[in-house]
């Protein structure tokens, strides 16, 4: 693997939705399909991981706890969604303009579990060892990360997707036909090249 897949998956195993399993090759085949199959001397290895979205709370969209997103909730933002959407924005009003006896509307301190677009990648190996003599071996390998070259619906930094824009106090958004959409598409298909002379 490389430093930039490692790092990937050391982030990911940070989320609390996600449990990452470690499992050798040597242990042969398993349930989660990184098996040991083995045909006329081919070897294959599979990797298959999925997720739901990372939680889309106040403290993980503005990134500090000190700052707050508190719009009211009028509705529940999960329900009513359309294809690619992630929260619905015109559940989110404006505060209440405060007063000299009321003071100012704090809005919704505390949100819904609202996540992200789901994380999926497949990746996929094949290798074979040539014995040369019983001192000498030449091993083959070709591997593909996210080999169905899968796109993957992304917030980004700054993403207008996660933005509520207000023209007054206690109004719903204006941009509530955009905000909540995953428009960014992110991922590739790598393929890894290999031979090893052992000697």
């Amino acid at each position: 693997m490389t430093r930039q897949q490692l790092t990937a998956l050391a982030e990911t195993a940070t989320w609390p939705n996600v449990a990452l399993q470690v499992i050798p090759f040597t242990a042969g085949a398993n349930a989660n399909g990184g098996g040991g199959n083995e045909y006329d001397g081919f070897h294959n290895r599979t990797i298959s991981f999925y997720s739901d979205g990372p939680d889309m709370s106040n403290r993980n969209v503005l990134g500090t706890p000190d700052e707050q997103a508190v719009p009211t909730l009028v509705c529940d933002p999960r329900i009513g969604l359309a294809r690619g959407q992630y929260f619905n924005a015109n559940c989110f009003q404006a505060p209440q303009a405060g007063s000299v006896t009321t003071g100012p509307s704090i809005g919704t301190y505390r949100l819904p579990y609202i996540h992200g677009p789901r994380y999926e990648n497949d990746s996929i190996g094949l290798y074979k060892a040539f014995k040369i003599d019983p001192a000498k071996s030449l091993q083959i390998r070709a591997q593909a990360f996210n080999f169905a070259n899968h796109p993957l619906s992304s917030f980004v930094e700054y993403d207008p997707g996660l933005y509520l824009a207000y023209s007054n106090y206690g109004a719903l958004p204006t941009n509530a036909d955009s905000a909540g959409f995953a428009k960014t598409k992110l991922g590739s298909r790598t393929i890894q090249l290999a031979a090893k002379f052992y000697f």
